[in-house]
C-alpha cells in the first residue's frame, strides 16, 4: 500500500487514502475494518501501533486517512488515528498537511478565493495554501470552559499534593493550558496524568506556555498531545495557548507560539482563529501492515496482552 510521510514542524504523520485502504481490505487485509455504521474503512489498533513505532515500524505521531466527504460543504474528509490506537477530533498540523497532500495529489481544487474545506470529528476546517508553502487554517471559533484545579495525585499517587491549574479550551479537541515554564522534566513527569484526569473524561491535550516577550506577541509552549504524549508541535494546541495568552496574560490578537518544531502564527478576529505554518512531505513509499505487525515484539501489541 502507498504512503506518503509528512510533518508539520516536525509533528509527523503518515497519510494514507481511503481508496488504498479499501483496496487492501477486498484483498484480505486482517488489518483494515469498517467504521460501524459507516461503509468505510478504518485501520485496526494493532496496525497503527505497529505502523507508528519508531523502532519496529516507519514511525509517527499518528496516521491520516483521508477520502470524500460526508457533509456538503467540505472537499474531503480526514480521519485522525493517534499513535495508541485511538481517534481524534481533530489535528492542526495534520489539517495543514493534508491540505498541502490534497492539492499537490490533485484530489481537491481550491476556491477562487484559494480555500477549501476538509470535514474532521471536530467540524470543518478551511485551509488555504499561501504562495510561500505554507498553510492557513480557518481554525473557527474556540471557547473555554474556564480555569480549573487538577489533582494528580487521584490519578497517581507518586504524585500527591501536585495541582494544576489551567485554561480549559476546546478547539474542535480538548485541551488543558497550563501557565508553567515549559522547559525541563515537569510536562513528562505530569502530562499522562493530567490527559487522564477524571475532569477530562474523554482525556485532554496538555500544554505547558510561559510568555517569551509580551510586546511582540512571543509565547513559548511544549505539549503532551491525548494518545501519543510529547510532540514536537500541536496546531491546536498552538491555538489554545495563544487563546489563554490573549484571555490571562494580556497579549494581543497576533500571537506567534513557539514551539520546538517551530514557529505557528496564530490570528483572531473575535474568538475566530487563524492559524497558519509549514507542511512539508518528507519521504514516501510501500507498506505492508502484516509485515510490520509481525515484527513487534511480544507484549507491544494489544492482541498480545
Amino acid at each position: 500500500m502507498r504512503f506518503s510521510k509528512w510533518h508539520g514542524i516536525g509533528n509527523d504523520f503518515l497519510i494514507l487514502t481511503e481508496d488504498d485502504l479499501n483496496t487492501a481490505r477486498g484483498g484480505g487485509s486482517a488489518y483494515v475494518g469498517e467504521w460501524l455504521g459507516d461503509r468505510r474503512p478504518r485501520i485496526e489498533d494493532d496496525a497503527v501501533i505497529a505502523v507508528t513505532d519508531r523502532n519496529f515500524g516507519v514511525g509517527g505521531d499518528g496516521i491520516l486517512v483521508l477520502g470524500p466527504p460526508t457533509v456538503e460543504d467540505a472537499d474531503a474528509r480526514m480521519l485522525i488515528h493517534n499513535a495508541d490506537g485511538s481517534m481524534a477530533d481533530m489535528c492542526g498540523n495534520g489539517i495543514r498537511v493534508a491540505a498541502r497532500f490534497l492539492v499537490e495529489r490533485g484530489i481537491v481544487t481550491p476556491g477562487v478565493d484559494g480555500s477549501f474545506g476538509i470535514e474532521t470529528a471536530g467540524g470543518v476546517m478551511r485551509p488555504t495554501i499561501l504562495e510561500d508553502g505554507r498553510v492557513r487554517v480557518d481554525m473557527g471559533d474556540l471557547t473555554t470552559d474556564g480555569i480549573h484545579e487538577i489533582d494528580l495525585g487521584s490519578v497517581d499517587g507518586d504524585l500527591a499534593g501536585y495541582v494544576l491549574s489551567g485554561r480549559v479550551v476546546s478547539v474542535g479537541n480538548p485541551h488543558f493550558v497550563v501557565r508553567r515554564e515549559p522547559e525541563g522534566h515537569d510536562l513528562h513527569r505530569f502530562g499522562s496524568a493530567a490527559e487522564h484526569h477524571s475532569h477530562f473524561p474523554d482525556r485532554s491535550n496538555i500544554e505547558f506556555y510561559e510568555v517569551g516577550d509580551a510586546d511582540a506577541g512571543i509565547v513559548r509552549m511544549r505539549v503532551w498531545e491525548r494518545g501519543v504524549g510529547e510532540t514536537l508541535a500541536c496546531g491546536t494546541g498552538a491555538c489554545a495557548v495563544a487563546f489563554t495568552a490573549r484571555a490571562d496574560a494580556g497579549l494581543g490578537d497576533t500571537v506567534t507560539v513557539r514551539l520546538p518544531g517551530g514557529d505557528l502564527e496564530i490570528e483572531f478576529d473575535g474568538d475566530r482563529a487563524y492559524m497558519t505554518g509549514a507542511a512539508h512531505e518528507a519521504w514516501s513509499g510501500e507498506l505492508d501492515f502484516s509485515a510490520i505487525v509481525a515484527g513487534m515484539p511480544a507484549g507491544r501489541l494489544p492482541s498480545h496482552t
